[in-house]
């Protein structure tokens, strides 16, 4: 018997129902709803979608993706051990085992409706830009803001970040110059605007859309003298931006941080100064290497909270959910749920950077998309909180793949 194939009819309905599913997802992922923690509802989408998928054909499709899974089982099973270990509250460790399992769902979605329609990764970009304008969250707006306090980075970074990578990948296909001077400016105007990671993100972005320009080949003299020229350009940036913060005022509460370091220039400083849970989070790896402290890590004796408080200069700090102060996904998983967690989340970081590469190198169509979205993850990956799980990895996930 020979293949059978789909009537173009019959494809043609499958991708515009693919197109409209990413859509819905894309707009229900900003309509949230109390249920194990936050619930967005674009995530009941996704599981009645699961419904309707063949997850072993889909795995065939996206080979890939079966890495994917493999680490976000290993870290489900070092998160369980841990919780059973630590004798963590079911309403813990219920919010920790939610994160990956709704993470996969959504992964395994989006992937499957791109699959059907890569074009649905050009409107789902533009779904949630345009969403992003009307549907706020107040409770998540307001919790965003007394962590940042910058209204430009809270409200308008996730309506530009989209549209900017749509605009862009448009870009690509006219002239991709003007594409890499779109991300460059918007980039530094983020920073101007005190958004420094999102621009710093855009920056990098655009420098990696000149090495795919020039076509610069992975050969080790080509790469080096790449990063050299690059990291040259950047450190340059980064030395006129701190000038202008401490003696011009540019920037605002983020930007002051360089006022209270003792060498500015450093970059690595403002960092650390900034990322300062990271410290905390290496700490408590250290005390509890194997099993963690399971979901939501638990600050019992308050020492880590007094740690962070001390690294930013407050007295009697703790955190005002009483857990482990980690901003980190990687060190997250580890502090959370063991070395066996970071094995299993190492894995789900290695094999995107196999995906970006493979498709850096091919020279996608994408590509804007792709070098905006992997730098943020690559961001989220080290220095973000361990919900990104569920909210901005699957898109980026189900992207590289597909790209």
């Amino acid at each position: 018997m020979g293949s059978i194939t789909l009537n173009p009819k019959v494809r043609r309905k499958a991708r515009i129902r693919a197109q409209l599913a990413v859509v819905a997802y894309a707009v229900l992922s900003l309509v949230y709803v109390g249920f194990i923690g936050r619930f967005m509802v674009a995530e009941l989408l996704a599981v009645l979608g699961l419904l309707t998928l063949s997850v072993p054909r889909l795995i065939r499709q996206a080979p890939y993706l079966q890495k994917i899974l493999y680490g976000y089982g290993i870290l489900m099973f070092g998160l369980v051990v841990s919780d059973f270990y630590n004798e963590s509250l079911p309403v813990d460790y219920l919010r920790g085992w939610a994160a990956i399992v709704f993470g996969v769902i959504s992964t395994l979605f989006l992937t499957a409706q791109f699959l059907k329609s890569p074009r649905g990764i050009y409107y789902f970009l533009a779904a949630i830009a345009i969403a992003s304008v009307f549907l706020v969250n107040e409770d998540l707006g307001m919790a965003a803001m007394e962590e940042n306090p910058n209204y430009f980075k809270v409200r308008f970074v996730p309506i530009l970040i989209p549209s900017l990578a749509l605009v862009a990948c448009l870009l690509w296909k006219i002239k991709r110059e003007y594409a890499v001077i779109l991300i460059f400016i918007s980039g530094v105007i983020f920073v101007a605007f005190d958004a420094r990671s999102s621009g710093a993100g855009l920056i990098i972005a655009s420098f990696l859309l000149i090495v795919q320009i020039f076509n610069i080949r992975p050969h080790p003299i080509q790469m080096l003298l790449a990063a050299l020229i690059m990291g040259s350009i950047a450190y340059g940036g980064y030395v006129y931006y701190v000038n202008q913060v401490l003696y011009h005022g540019l920037g605002g509460s983020n930007a002051q941080q360089l006022q209270e370091l003792d060498n500015p220039y450093n970059p690595i400083d403002l960092l650390l100064r900034g990322r300062a849970s990271v410290q905390v989070a290496v700490k408590a790896i250290g005390d509890r290497p194997l099993f963690g402290f399971g979901s939501w890590a638990k600050d019992e004796t308050g020492e880590y909270g007094l740690m962070l408080g001390t690294l930013h200069g407050y007295k009697n700090y703790r955190h005002h959910l009483g857990i482990i102060p980690v901003h980190s996904m990687i060190l997250a998983s580890w502090v959370w749920a063991g070395i066996v967690g970071f094995i299993g989340m190492g894995i789900v970081g290695i094999t995107m950077l196999r995906l970006f590469l493979m498709s850096f190198w091919s020279n996608s169509p994408l590509s804007p998309a792709l070098n905006i979205y992997f730098v943020a993850s690559a961001w989220s990956f080290f220095l973000s909180p361990y919900g990104h799980i569920r909210t901005s990895f699957p898109f980026v996930i189900a992207l590289l793949i597909i790209a």
